[in-house]
């Protein structure tokens, strides 16, 4: 593997782990340090199978992730060209899925923490944010 692709590499994985860096700080200390208010959200995408039994939900939903992470790995072990833009794309929209992987593993639910009630009657979080990014980037790459 030449220097330069193996730099990529090692450029996307600490990428990734400062996206999911920046919204396990932003969740820890949304309630300590900024008024914002902080909702339990047991749902997946717009609260969807909040009414499932949670140990149902957590084990769909973390299956669900596994086979995203294999489809991660796999898509980004298949892109032999440096497909800049999409990589970028896949690794911030996948980094915002593990940061609500790792809430709803550790706690049961996700930590929403953002709020705009003019614009929507939703909740959502700073991986949200990175999810919506990251296809924002990856799909024009197509």
């Amino acid at each position: 593997m030449p220097d330069s692709l193996r730099l990529r590499e090692i450029a996307l994985i600490l990428f990734f782990i400062a996206v999911v860096f920046i919204d396990r700080f932003a969740k820890i200390h949304a309630a300590t340090y900024f008024d914002l208010n902080v909702i339990h959200n047991p749902g997946f995408m717009f609260s969807t199978l909040h009414d499932l039994r949670p140990e149902i939900r957590v084990v769909f939903i973390s299956s669900f992730y596994g086979l995203a992470l294999f489809l991660f790995l796999l898509a980004q072990y298949m892109l032999v060209k440096p497909l800049a833009p999409l990589r970028i794309g896949l690794t911030i929209f996948f980094a915002g899925v593990t940061g609500n992987a790792m809430d709803r593993a550790a706690f049961g639910y996700v930590i929403d923490i953002i709020n705009i009630p003019s614009i929507s009657q939703y909740s959502f979080n700073p991986a949200d944010v990175f999810q919506w990014l990251g296809l924002l980037i990856t799909v024009p790459s197509l």
